[in-house]
């Protein structure tokens, strides 16, 4: 039987209907074309094109803005936070939304006593829908940057610290390497004191791990008493550290704009083998190409490696004692809910690459069921790349 559009329409209709008995909150359904059409619709490195997601629109509510609160980002981009009289919105109680930028809030003259629409982006996160009653009180931006008093900059949308040197720029890119490295019990809040004295997470970890063994070391400066607990958790969260891969540590350096995709091709470059920079902006590219940049990072994988920390190059990081040979897998579905994510999964094996399809190089697709009929499965067989679950 031939499925028409408004079958999927009324399919719809009737998950959003059926979302309000769900225990798990529910945004939206995803829409997948008959199996016939699949391979002659394809899919990108992120996502097939036969299928489409569909989200619900999310409960509103009015509620009143009590003030702004001002975060700067690891660019030095204030972003406001809109502080709300607490209302019950989606099963929770709401008091914050995201403002978005700047230019928002001037524009739409938001400040205390105005009346906003707030709706949860994804049944998850609370942001401003629309203004029901503005302001009658005069709202000025702030213009002084609240970590090193440097003048703020606002070309009409973005408010922002241009100043490099600024304590609360270190300070945010401190917070999310502790992210990237996964720091046990060391969050942004404890690290917050050491943006005055380091830059990045590199120098920090390097000064870290030079001196704690001396009996001297002392985080009090930083708020951290000596001899207790917290001193404990605080030198342990570096010491577990054994080994880190290559893009790893280039994120360490906290450079603007460059994320993990980009991270890994310039390791790549960096260790000689042959970067895949498609779809990655030229300029974030030839900035981490320039000979200085070069240097300091490959300075500081010395360094590491000088401290007893082991750092992974790709490709090469899987020749080890063992002699094992790189594998290159590209992965489809979902892993066990061991491993929540493909990341955390393939992080479990030295000698395995994730690659595309398309790359010469793959041998395996992994996938969670042999019994799935996607494009990825149909070109694994006609290029004979063999195919294994999860499991397997």
């Amino acid at each position: 039987e031939k499925i028409s559009p408004n079958d999927y329409v009324d399919c719809i209709k009737s998950m959003e209907e059926l979302r309000k008995t769900f225990e798990i909150p529910l945004d939206g359904v995803v829409i997948s074309a008959p199996y016939e059409y699949r391979e002659l619709l394809g899919e990108n490195e992120h996502d097939p094109e036969w299928s489409l997601s569909c989200k619900f629109i999310p409960d509103e509510v009015v509620t009143r803005v009590v003030g702004i609160e001002w975060n700067i980002s690891k660019t030095g981009e204030f972003n406001p936070v809109v502080l709300l009289n607490p209302v019950e919105l989606a099963g929770t109680i709401v008091k914050r939304a995201s403002g978005y930028n700047a230019g928002y809030i001037v524009n739409n003259k938001i400040g205390a006593d105005t009346f906003v629409s707030v709706a949860k982006a994804g049944d998850i996160i609370p942001e401003v829908q629309s203004i029901v009653i503005e302001s009658i009180k005069s709202f000025d931006l702030p213009k002084i940057c609240s970590h090193c008093n440097s003048t703020l900059e606002f070309d009409g949308i973005h408010l922002t610290c241009s100043n490099d040197d600024c304590v609360g720029k270190f300070a945010k890119k401190l917070a999310s390497a502790s992210t990237t490295l996964d720091l046990k019990n060391v969050g942004g809040k404890a690290l917050e004191p050491f943006a005055k004295d380091f830059k990045n997470m590199f120098e920090l970890m390097k000064w870290v791990l030079k001196n704690c063994d001396y009996s001297d070391f002392s985080l009090e400066k930083y708020g951290i008493r000596k001899d207790s607990r917290s001193h404990e958790i605080f030198v342990n969260a570096f010491l577990n550290i054994q080994s880190l891969r290559y893009d790893q540590v280039i994120l360490m350096m906290g450079y603007d704009g460059v994320g993990r995709k980009l991270s890994i091709q310039v390791a790549k470059e960096y260790c000689g083998l042959t970067p895949d920079y498609t779809s990655i902006e030229r300029a974030l590219v030839q900035k981490l190409q320039q000979s200085d940049i070069v240097s300091y990072i490959k300075a500081a994988v010395s360094a590491l490696e000088s401290l007893g920390v082991t750092i992974d190059k790709p490709g090469t990081k899987l020749n080890n004692d063992n002699n094992m040979k790189t594998i290159y897998v590209c992965m489809t579905g979902s892993p066990s809910p061991i491993n929540k994510t493909k990341e955390e999964f393939i992080s479990q094996f030295l000698n395995v690459e994730e690659v595309s399809l398309t790359d010469k190089n793959c041998q395996y697709l992994i996938t969670n069921s042999l019994d799935s009929v996607t494009s990825k499965m149909k070109t694994a067989e006609k290029k004979g790349i063999k195919i294994i679950t999860y499991e397997d």
